[in-house]
């Protein structure tokens, strides 16, 4: 079964004589999915106005995996604290730094009211950074910390 993530935007409705009902536009993302390649998508499960809800239930039902939208990491300054991180999905606006190399979409780990993310991955596509993230994260944490 292949899946797949709509995103619905109607920041066009102010075109319509109802632009009173929609003044700031919306963002829905719908998870779909269809079996063979003649069947058309069909909606699976809810529809999320969270970008991050999405995209955990679309990777907890197409790969399997299930990421975390918190998650604990030793703080930067002092040794015997943690701080608890928010994930976070975006988009970089700015295309003329080449250091990125044509990806412009990021995934990482933040805390609140935070200027710079403490773990983030960049990728073509949300998914892409996304998946980037998780098996990074998986590596340093899981794999390494097992040897020693």
């Amino acid at each position: 079964m292949k899946y797949r993530i709509k995103h619905i935007d109607t920041s066009l409705l102010w075109l319509t004589p109802f632009a009173f009902l929609n003044m700031g536009g919306s963002d829905y993302w719908e998870i779909q999915s269809k079996k063979h390649w003649w069947n058309k998508w069909k909606k699976v499960g809810y529809t999320y106005t969270d970008k991050v809800e999405a995209y955990r239930e679309y990777f907890k039902l197409a790969y399997g995996l299930d990421i975390p939208e918190r998650k604990l990491f030793k703080h930067n300054k002092n040794k015997n604290k943690k701080v608890w991180c928010d994930l976070k999905l975006g988009y970089l606006r700015n295309h003329s730094n080449n250091y990125n190399n044509g990806e412009h979409y990021y995934a990482g780990y933040k805390p609140y009211n935070y200027a710079h993310f403490y773990y983030c991955c960049y990728g073509k596509s949300y998914e892409e950074a996304l998946n980037k993230l998780y098996w990074n994260l998986y590596v340093k944490e899981e794999l390494l910390h097992k040897k020693m």
